[in-house]
């Protein structure tokens, strides 16, 4: 039980810890590139967008189901193998 805690304490640990590097090199990534704003600003702001992209269909929203058709036709053909053979 107690083996179990240490590892879930660390896994989320690290989670946070890589979190907050992607966000800051990142955000240096992006004021290199640019020049605009501020490091710290860009981590903000990143950092404050990500609550709302699962609202509105993620980084790269679906127009009307095509990318749904698209990997899911794909996958018919395998199904249809499976049910037959």
């Amino acid at each position: 039980m107690t083996t179990h805690l240490v590892f879930t304490v660390f896994g989320l640990m690290t989670n946070i810890l890589v979190t907050a590097m992607l966000l800051t090199g990142g955000s240096a990534a992006f004021n290199a590139l640019t020049g605009k704003h501020n490091t710290y600003l860009n981590c903000f702001k990143a950092g404050a967008n990500l609550p709302r992209r699962p609202n509105t269909g993620g980084l790269f929203p679906a127009p009307s189901g095509r990318y749904y058709i698209h990997n899911v036709s794909p996958l018919l053909p395998l199904f249809r193998c499976q049910t037959v053979c």
